[in-house]
């Protein structure tokens, strides 16, 4: 199964980090970047339906780069 996330990470260039872990009910993670949605969508979509015999839930959480909290350095 390792073997398969490995080989299958590698074919995504946008995929930046993936590791198994534990947590919030979880076991895994994929950190990518995409330009917009669809982009998103292309890699979820696939993969959703490829690995369902090993997944059962997937979740994201989804961040816009271009926004964010900025901290206040002035005093």
């Amino acid at each position: 199964m390792l073997k398969k996330g490995k080989d299958w990470t590698g074919k995504h260039p946008n995929v930046i980090f993936a590791a198994d872990g534990e947590g919030f009910g979880k076991d895994a993670i994929i950190v990518a970047f995409h330009k917009d949605y669809p982009s998103y969508s292309d890699l979820m979509r696939p993969l959703a339906l490829e690995r369902s015999e090993i997944a059962s839930e997937f979740g994201s959480f989804l961040v816009s780069v271009g926004s964010g909290f900025r901290q206040n350095t002035s005093t």
